[in-house]
């Protein structure tokens, strides 16, 4: 591809467009600014050289390629679930069907990884790369054509820049995560009829990374009309839509997305009032 664009995503265009209202239009909350305005999504959720690797004189764009390999999956997978949704024996059908099970487990932990703020946490793990690796499937040892050197190689060199994105945008998905075809802590719960979710640039909540990565507890809106969610007992499971839609704000970095500017407008209006008031918005 002659000048390949310098703006990558680190939440998809795809994934926005999730969110569109029913006109077409997306709104965005900034925190800092407490400004909501309508935005494309090739506008936001973005830096500029984020997937670029730099290796002597040579860039390489292998890591925003293999993305947007991903992406075309992972649009396929929330279409489906869209266009099923209603159909109760399919979707049940499609939540034990391992390969769907499989794009699905892959959406969640490349979104975790991916976004920029997860730079730091990718850096920690680096000491812990080769036992991460032991520990996989052989399914994602394969993934990575069995180059253990390669895991050394990296977790020496985890100061150079080139290095951590690799480790960040690439490794950790596969090696963190249980990719395996077990789902029975995964459910997706469809909001009712004239509710929707939000989104943010930090769209996968969770309250431990242990249960994260082991699919036990966390939320993921897929789009505006529904939500994937991990529990140990679904029957447990209290589903509010003002409760989830408040934590995914509350825990976004800077941006809020939603189909509804009148929805953004009543969660700015909850995080100013509980701003010095952290134990309200949970």
């Amino acid at each position: 591809m002659d000048n390949p664009s310098s703006k990558h995503h680190f939440i998809p265009e795809f994934y926005q467009k999730g969110f569109y209202s029913n006109d077409g239009k997306l709104f965005t909350y900034k925190k800092d600014y407490h400004t909501i305005k309508s935005r494309a999504p090739a506008q936001i959720l973005y830096e500029l050289d984020l997937h670029t690797i730099a290796l002597g004189k040579e860039k390489t764009l292998a890591i925003e390629n293999f993305y947007s390999q991903l992406e075309g999956k992972f649009t396929e997978c929330r279409d489906l679930i869209k266009e099923h949704s209603q159909d109760v024996d399919l979707m049940s059908e499609l939540m034990s069907d391992p390969t769907f099970m499989k794009i699905a487990k892959y959406m969640v932990a490349t979104q975790f990884w991916r976004t920029p703020c997860k730079r730091d946490l990718a850096v920690e793990f680096t000491p812990r790369l080769t036992d991460l690796y032991d520990q996989a499937t052989n399914e994602m040892k394969a993934v990575l054509r069995y180059d253990r050197m390669l895991i050394k190689y990296l977790t020496k060199r985890a100061h150079k820049d080139h290095a951590v994105k690799f480790i960040q945008f690439i490794l950790l998905p596969l090696i963190t995560f249980d990719l395996s075809e077990k789902s029975d802590t995964i459910y997706l719960f469809r909001a009712p009829t004239n509710q929707a979710f939000v989104s943010s640039d930090r769209p996968v909540s969770f309250d431990s990374h242990e249960k994260l990565f082991s699919f036990k507890s966390f939320c993921f809106p897929f789009s505006k009309e529904l939500l994937l969610f991990g529990s140990e007992n679904d029957k447990a499971f209290q589903l509010s839509m003002e409760k989830i839609n408040k934590l995914i704000a509350k825990r976004a970095d800077k941006i809020v997305i939603a189909a509804s500017k009148n929805q953004l407008e009543e969660i700015r209006a909850v995080i100013i009032q509980t701003r010095n008031k952290p134990g309200q918005m949970t």
